[in-house]
């Protein structure tokens, strides 16, 4: 039967009697609905293949590139919600507690973190560090500033310090480093202790500039 909008199936509002529901559940009892339900112990026909060793797997492959399933709901690389739709998302996460509150992270996971952290910095791959447009465009204006002295100028440059690792703002020549905003005092000491001149400047002291 066709489904037609506004149709009332003929058992809408009717409720089936206690003898009628033990009839169907013991009818149901150990039926499977088709011949490829899930089974305990099955192997999908596809496990261990990929679409360079199986030319199956790399036929579905080649169909499904560039479907798009749900255009208005996927993943877009690059978009950025507008301020209504950011408003809601924080209006709705009002109250809420993430499952992680209270729980320290294990020193395995932490050094993963840090790791992929490390790696992506040395890649030039890491976009997130400090967050913050504002942040970002304050270092960028004073590094072209300073590169207008033809000086090497080097920007959120990572640096190994004995066992640590640091992320600079602003490395000039090597041995110059400005850092802009907060910055931890650990942080400034232990590149003064290594050799490296340090320039501290808070965001405003950036309002000259504008």
């Amino acid at each position: 039967m066709v489904f037609v909008k506004g149709h009332v199936p003929w058992i809408k509002g009717r409720k089936a009697s206690d003898e009628t529901r033990k009839k169907m559940s013991e009818s149901h009892m150990g039926h499977t609905a088709t011949s490829t339900a899930f089974k305990k112990g099955h192997v999908p026909w596809n496990k261990g293949l990929t679409k360079e060793t199986d030319k199956s797997v790399a036929k579905i492959s080649a169909t499904k590139k560039g479907v798009h399933v749900s255009p208005n709901t996927e993943f877009k690389k690059g978009h950025r919600q507008s301020i209504e739709s950011r408003k809601k998302m924080s209006v709705a996460k009002k109250g809420y507690t993430p499952w992680n509150k209270g729980k320290p992270m294990s020193p395995e996971t932490k050094e993963k973190l840090s790791k992929a952290i490390r790696d992506l910095h040395l890649k030039g791959e890491w976009e997130g560090y400090k967050g913050g447009l504002r942040h970002q465009e304050l270092v960028n204006k004073l590094a072209n500033q300073l590169r207008t002295d033809n000086n090497k100028v080097e920007v959120e440059k990572a640096v190994h310090i004995g066992k640590s690792f640091r992320i600079i703002d602003i490395l000039v020549d090597d041995n110059m480093c400005y850092e802009i905003g907060y910055c931890k005092k650990d942080k400034i000491q232990h590149l003064e202790n290594n050799g490296y001149e340090v320039i501290h400047l808070p965001y405003a002291s950036f309002e000259e500039l504008n």
